[in-house]
């Protein structure tokens, strides 16, 4: 049968107009007990940023395109009020907590 029959492959064509996907990642902890409030919480200690997106001095992560991102973060406190604010240019963005 014809069909069963296959050619040589072809030549490689020019690569598309497509781009891989961009992925940004990091992974930080809390080196103190009680941040200050009112200021980024310093994540002291950074496990996790081969991208470099995340400034481990200043704790703000640049997002390096415009999309959606998604985080995820684990807290515990004991004896104290815990508020907590992520903030996207500035402004606020979600607010997590209760006085």
């Amino acid at each position: 049968r014809s069909s069963d029959l296959q050619g040589d492959p072809g030549f490689q064509g020019l690569p598309g107009p497509c781009t891989p996907q961009m992925q940004s990642s990091f992974l930080a902890f809390l080196t103190v007990s009680y941040p200050k409030s009112t200021l980024p919480v310093p994540f002291g200690r950074v496990g996790y940023n081969p991208q470099n997106h995340f400034n481990n001095i200043t704790s703000i992560y640049t997002a390096p395109a415009n999309g959606t991102y998604y985080f995820s973060f684990s807290l515990s406190v004991y004896g104290r009020v815990l508020l907590l604010g992520l903030f996207r240019n500035g402004k606020l963005s979600a607010k997590i907590g209760r006085a």
